[in-house]
């Protein structure tokens, strides 16, 4: 790279810099998705200034995060498949599943951790007594087995006369990177 253009990638990155750095978006009056991308633009070149190797290493370091980000998301919802397919597997004799819900997200606390929910609506000829008697005899099994040892909790309640709502949860588990449970 010629000295020209190493002066001329420098200079840039310091004007993205001082951009972001000495104003705020508003001031200046561009969005911040423009202050985002010079920002990437000012690191880039001072990358890319400073050795070509860089550049490798400033573009690795974010494809690096997503990937750990986005197999956090697919094992964690691969999880909640598992642990919602118990509510299909235990249903009471005579009944039906009319809607299933499933998420992964923070339900029971504060945050930086994740809840598994699983949500089925059924219509049976039973009582809410017997329904109630049939989950109270079902051994759940945790969405992460091994884990900290707390067993996933039930309630069924009566919506209508006959269809009932069965909510199975589970957790704390740690979040990892999944941003669905920040």
């Amino acid at each position: 790279m010629s000295g020209k253009t190493r002066r001329l990638a420098i200079s840039a990155a310091v004007a993205a810099a001082g951009l972001l750095g000495g104003w705020t978006s508003v001031e200046v009056g561009v969005s911040l998705y423009t202050t985002s991308i010079l920002f990437v633009a000012g690191v880039l070149a001072v990358a890319v200034a400073i050795r070509p190797v860089w550049l490798l290493v400033v573009l690795a370091i974010p494809s690096i995060v997503a990937m750990g980000c986005a197999s956090s998301w697919v094992a964690n919802s691969l999880r909640l498949s598992a642990f919602s397919s118990q509510l299909r597997e235990h249903l009471p004799p005579e009944s039906e599943i009319v809607m299933l819900d499933e998420h992964v997200s923070v339900f029971l606390g504060m945050g930086n951790h994740c809840d598994y929910f699983a949500q089925a609506q059924i219509q049976t000829p039973l009582s809410l007594q017997e329904v109630r008697r049939h989950y109270a005899q079902v051994s759940l099994v945790p969405a992460i087995p091994g884990g900290d040892g707390v067993q996933p909790r039930i309630s069924v309640s009566e919506i209508e006369p006959r269809r009932y709502d069965i909510v199975l949860v589970d957790g704390p588990y740690s979040r990892n990177l999944d941003l669905r449970c920040t």
